[in-house]
């Protein structure tokens, strides 16, 4: 058995799945953001101990929402919580639980989980990001996760001008500038269309597959405000645009395709990184839960 652990800015996910890829159980909170990284780590000894003891857990892998050194385990730094810049988190983990442990950036790991066995499959090069509490992306290609010199695809940093200043597309269409009134949800998703435009422009990918809880409790209004947004900005020379499955369902309008991404991918990776050597085909269980840090991790 394999442990995949999403640790989020809403909330946190820790999975177990079995060699064959099927969920064996799952445990969701919400996140408590004033109790800081401390909070999350307590969270964290109540939930795994109980799931290791049972299930005989071989290794974790853990997707955390943020920069992270992953040949280290170590958080750089948390734009949404504090107490996590600098933290050893893979350190941590392994003088907790005595297993084996890979720390990746969560919206690295659903991207590469996507790509091998969710919404991606079967694509050459795959565009994934996320709007939830901020906004990732990750892009894989020919089944390997680009991460470029030290991390790639921040997407949720590319900078708009607007209202006379320079702004970060997470101040613009994350959950957080939403819940903050900074923005509307179709304003939000007019800017995070046309950041999508801007990467399918430079990356030319075969689909772009979009996850994260705004993205999939926004339905019409996210998708539609997308749209728009990616309308205006998709380049001249993109003769033909990109498939793209996205979580908050219907017509993608600019796009050829539109369908939905797994919500809760970010652990659907953590754990198939780590296994996927040994699971083959993954069922519908799998594509409804586990990550890809332990792929990554029988490779390395």
């Amino acid at each position: 058995m394999y442990l995949g652990v999403e640790i989020g800015g809403t909330k946190l996910q820790v999975g177990v799945c079995g060699s064959r890829g099927r969920i064996r159980q799952l445990v969701r909170v919400t996140v408590m953001r004033r109790d800081g990284a401390r909070g999350i780590l307590r969270q964290l000894e109540q939930i795994i101990p109980p799931l290791v003891a049972e299930y005989r857990v071989k290794g974790i892998g853990v997707g955390y929402g943020g920069p992270v050194d992953s040949a280290r385990g170590r958080v750089m730094r948390s734009f949404h919580i504090k107490g996590w810049d600098g933290f050893e988190l893979g350190r941590w983990f392994r003088k907790r639980f005595k297993l084996p442990v890979m720390v990746e950036n969560d919206t690295n790991v659903a991207a590469l989980a996507e790509a091998l066995v969710g919404a991606g499959r079967g694509y050459r090069t795959v565009l994934y990001s996320n709007v939830g509490t901020g906004i990732g992306g990750g892009l894989v290609v020919d089944g390997a996760l680009y991460n470029g010199r030290f991390g790639a695809m921040e997407i949720g940093h590319t900078r708009f001008f607007v209202g006379g200043q320079w702004r970060i597309l997470e101040e613009l269409s994350s959950g957080l500038s939403i819940e903050r009134g900074k923005t509307t949800l179709g304003e939000s998703a007019k800017y995070y269309g046309a950041a999508l435009a801007n990467a399918i422009t430079l990356l030319n990918p075969d689909i772009v597959v979009v996850g994260g809880g705004v993205a999939q409790a926004g339905g019409e209004i996210f998708a539609a405000g997308a749209r728009d947004g990616g309308a205006v900005g998709v380049s001249t020379i993109q003769k033909e645009l990109p498939d793209c499955a996205c979580g908050a369902g219907g017509d993608c309008g600019s796009y050829r395709r539109y369908v939905a991404g797994s919500r809760i991918r970010g652990v659907n990776g953590a754990a198939m990184l780590y296994s996927a050597r040994e699971i083959g085909p993954c069922d519908t269980w799998c594509l409804e839960m586990f990550t890809a840090i332990c792929w990554r991790w029988t490779r390395s």
